[in-house]
C-alpha cells in the first residue's frame, strides 16, 4: 500500500512542475539578441535549437548547445512530476535550475539576453529555491514520522 504524499510536499512538487513548464513556454519568446552586420534582431530559443540562422558549419554546435534550453527544464519537469516519494526530484530540480542559469548566462551572454531568457532566469531562480525548500520540507516530514514511530514504541 503506497504512502500518501504530504500536502506541503505535494504543493511544492506541483509548483516546481508549473515553473518548469513555464520555462519551456519561455522558449517561444525572444531569447537572445543577435548582431547581423550593423543591426540587432532577436531569436527565440526554438530558432536556436533548430539552427534557423546557423551559417558556415555552426549548425551542429548551435543546435547541440541550444538544446540544453529544452533538455534541462524537461528533465526537471519529468522528475518532479513522476517522483512523489523520494528526494531525487529536489536534487534534479536544483541541478537543472542551476544548469539552466549557467547555460543562459554563458551561452547567450549577459549583454544579449532578451525578455524570454530574462523570464527564464527568474523562473530558474524561483525553481531552485522551491526545490531547496521542498528538500528541507521532505527532511522535516521524514524526521517527524520517525519521531512519531519512536513515540509509539
Amino acid at each position: 500500500m503506497p504512502v500518501e504524499e504530504h500536502p506541503k510536499a505535494k504543493r511544492l512538487r506541483i509548483t516546481m512542475c508549473v515553473l518548469f513548464v513555464l520555462n519551456i513556454v519561455c522558449l517561444a519568446l525572444p531569447y537572445a539578441a543577435v548582431q547581423e552586420e550593423n543591426t540587432y534582431r532577436t531569436m527565440t530559443a526554438i530558432q536556436m535549437i533548430f539552427g534557423a540562422d546557423a551559417n558556415d558549419g555552426r549548425f551542429i554546435k548551435m543546435a547541440l548547445l541550444s538544446s540544453l534550453f529544452l533538455i534541462l527544464p524537461l528533465a526537471g519537469f519529468l522528475t518532479a512530476s513522476f517522483d512523489k516519494h523520494r528526494n531525487i526530484k529536489c536534487i534534479v530540480g536544483f541541478l537543472s535550475s542551476v544548469g539552466g542559469i549557467v547555460a543562459i548566462i554563458y551561452m547567450i551572454g549577459p549583454q544579449y539576453v532578451s525578455i524570454g531568457a530574462t523570464l527564464a532566469l527568474l523562473l530558474y531562480i524561483v525553481s531552485a529555491l522551491c526545490s531547496t525548500m521542498m528538500f528541507m520540507t521532505n527532511l522535516a516530514i521524514e524526521n517527524e514520522s520517525r519521531e512519531n514511530k519512536d513515540l509509539k514504541k
